[in-house]
């Protein structure tokens, strides 16, 4: 009999695959603004996305389990209320057209196709990571750099100068540097690097370089949400990897080193850790929240408030946050997403992220999906094409390692 890992061995990606994966990689880099390519049009990589995937399901077959379809027509759900509820123009139709048509596809791939889908996401984040690192050790050391900018961005709140290694924020202080490579900012780079490392680690070493390199990343973002994702990933993946017995020793020295190195900050006011994390964790008496909590602000709370006394708040008020007039420019997090799609939207992707669990259930899946679900609640990025495809595969490869893998179905053309 051959086993499942022999299975995955012998598997290898053929021609259309590998034009599939890559297309899907440039779109969700692309989507993700990565500075390198900003000047690549979107619209036309969503239909390239779609027609492969299209072509890959007719000659190659695909997984179409109950699961699946049921993932797929909630999500048709979501898009078609984005549509009917949100757009305006007919591009923008489109835009949620072609979005629900590429993410669908990354549904119904076979396991082995969305592991070598993962792989390669990761070594572009790695590659990009590298070279980013590279030129940001340059400019923190004073090396003169080129640039241009400032860069104002059309969402009418990022301002950055590209220095075309990586991005630093026009709002960026001197002192206290935070790195980003080239996204827009150093949290947007972070959490998605946070999923990818616990991927990545699940069944790796941490201290593999890939594994390393994205460790790096995120600690140089001093990114208050992926340095909770990253403690909560190590400890999870220890408690969920293995019961050896030498696990309880692993997880006391984890947690030890943790405690200690929370210390030795907590009393060195003068580092960039205090200032950039640990100061953002005493509690606020005034808004009942940490101090680090700075996803919306007054203005917002205001609005925010009175949608949710309207009937605007079941499925958003995106037309009315118009340009010159739009209060959520500097906002982030779940009450964003629901001021834009409602609270049935947001429903609707809770649901998504349920079903995702439930059709792959395990305690190691359960972990995954609540580190996706908490970043979602701090930056409303679920949706989009990265962290949607991160979330998906991901809970799709760590629910093959405990649960049969399922069978594609065949679809025989004429």
């Amino acid at each position: 009999m051959v086993s499942a890992s022999n299975l995955q061995q012998v598997w290898k990606p053929d021609l259309l695959t590998k034009l599939y994966v890559f297309s899907v990689c440039l779109l969700i880099y692309a989507v993700a603004e990565v500075s390198w390519l900003m000047s690549i049009p979107r619209q036309p990589l969503y239909v390239l996305v779609s027609v492969l995937a299209l072509i890959k399901m007719v000659q190659k077959g695909a997984c179409f389990s109950k699961g699946r379809i049921s993932f797929i027509l909630v999500w048709f759900i979501y898009c078609m209320i984005c549509i009917i509820v949100n757009s305006g123009t007919f591009f923008q139709a489109l835009y949620y057209i072609l979005l629900f048509l590429t993410m669908s596809s990354v549904v119904i791939l076979s396991v082995d196709e969305m592991k070598y889908l993962l792989k390669v996401i990761t070594n572009c984040f790695v590659v990009i990571l590298v070279i980013s690192i590279f030129g940001w050790v340059l400019y923190l050391i004073g090396f003169p750099l080129s640039y241009t900018g400032p860069h104002y961005h059309q969402n009418g709140f990022h301002v950055y100068y590209d220095y075309f290694f990586f991005t630093v924020g026009s709002s960026s202080t001197l002192e206290y540097q935070r790195f980003s490579s080239v996204f827009l900012e150093p949290g947007q780079m972070a959490t998605p690097c946070a999923f990818l490392f616990h991927l990545n680690t699940r069944n790796d070493r941490i201290f593999r370089f890939r594994n390393m390199i994205m460790l790096v990343a995120i600690i140089m973002s001093f990114s208050l949400v992926a340095y909770g994702l990253l403690l909560f990933s190590i400890v999870a993946n220890l408690l969920t990897r293995s019961n050896s017995k030498y696990t309880f020793p692993i997880m006391v020295v984890t947690l030890s080193l943790f405690g200690g190195l929370y210390w030795y900050f907590s009393t060195n006011e003068d580092t960039a850790v205090y200032a950039r994390i640990i100061s953002r964790l005493e509690y606020d008496e005034e808004s009942n929240t940490i101090s680090g909590y700075n996803r919306t602000g007054e203005n917002f709370e205001i609005h925010y408030a009175n949608l949710m006394q309207s009937s605007d708040k079941y499925f958003g008020a995106r037309d009315q946050l118009t340009e010159g007039n739009n209060w959520t420019v500097q906002a982030s997090g779940y009450k964003k997403f629901i001021v834009y799609h409602g609270i049935v939207g947001f429903s609707l992707v809770l649901l998504l992220m349920l079903m995702l669990f439930w059709n792959n259930r395990s305690m190691a899946s359960l972990v995954y999906v609540l580190i996706v679900v908490v970043a979602f609640l701090v930056r409303d990025l679920l949706t989009s094409p990265l962290w949607l495809t991160l979330a998906v595969i991901g809970t799709y490869i760590i629910g093959s390692e405990e649960i049969k893998v399922e069978q594609p179905i065949q679809l025989k053309t004429a």
